[in-house]
């Protein structure tokens, strides 16, 4: 695929930044820009896709109660695994 070039206007201070972000992880600013751009088209974290969203509530624990909320499931984590 081709590159090609983008140029963005940024405050100072957020450009030394995201320099500095990207060094420390041993990559670019423009593949932190390309990562975040792709992520753009991927589902939001903790949204379903239309699978997960069919499987949603298939397995249940041991006891055969379904948590219904994220406090239950903790609550059944905690109980469970202590």
């Amino acid at each position: 695929m081709k590159h090609e070039k983008l140029t963005l206007r940024l405050e100072k201070t957020l450009i030394e930044a995201a320099k500095r972000h990207a060094r420390e992880r041993n990559t670019s600013v423009s593949k932190m820009v390309a990562a975040f751009f792709e992520s753009l088209e991927r589902p939001e974290i903790g949204e379903r896709g239309p699978i997960t969203r069919r499987l949603r509530g298939s397995l249940k624990p041991a006891d055969g109660k379904t948590p219904t909320d994220e406090k239950d499931y903790l609550r059944h984590l905690e109980e469970k695994h202590g």
